[in-house]
């Protein structure tokens, strides 16, 4: 295994440039040739995040990091469609909406609650969550590019592709990107 240094982020990983390759090649390919995402429950997203601070060496302060980044990246494309660009004003009234505990919005993870909070627009970070399945909001981006392809393919989590350096993809109501 080599060990690839992000700044001061470091997950190894098994070289395999083909394995890359074939992923982003099934992007070219209709929906029917991909897997469908995952949508994990709690104890997987707890399993993986357990994996990502052991095996991987992520600090919480790097997750934290990179979730936040995918939501302002997310916000800022939702702004940039709706409003032709954001602003920090912009991205700063949203600051109140961001929590990692979906039982503050009203949501089980696993089971969701349609009399809970109906956002127009969700983030989910690493893999969707089952209660992702119930969103119904105009928007449902994934953040996660940050997960390591060896975990993806060991929790089968089926990610797509994220397009260009973006660190977030856009999900369709279907489990596909």
């Amino acid at each position: 295994m080599d060990r690839i240094n992000v700044s001061r982020l470091s997950f190894r990983r098994k070289v395999s440039h083909k394995k890359d390759k074939h992923r982003h090649e099934l992007s070219d390919n209709s929906s029917e040739d991909i897997p469908r995402i995952k949508y994990i429950s709690q104890t997987e997203a707890q399993n993986i995040d357990q994996e990502l601070f052991t095996e991987y060496a992520f600090s919480v302060d790097q997750l934290m990091i990179l979730a936040g980044y995918s939501c302002a990246v997310a916000i800022a494309k939702i702004q940039y469609i709706s409003e032709n660009g954001p602003c920090s004003t912009d991205l700063k009234s949203y600051s109140h909406l961001f929590s990692f505990d979906t039982q503050t919005t009203g949501w089980d993870v696993e089971k969701g609650d349609p009399n809970g909070l109906q956002p127009e627009l969700l983030i989910s970070l690493t893999a969707p969550k089952q209660c992702a399945r119930l969103f119904k909001g105009k928007h449902h981006y994934l953040g996660g590019r940050f997960v390591p392809r060896t975990l993806e393919q060991k929790y089968q989590l089926n990610l797509p592709p994220y397009p260009g350096t973006d660190c977030v993809v856009e999900l369709k109501q279907d489990g596909t990107a």
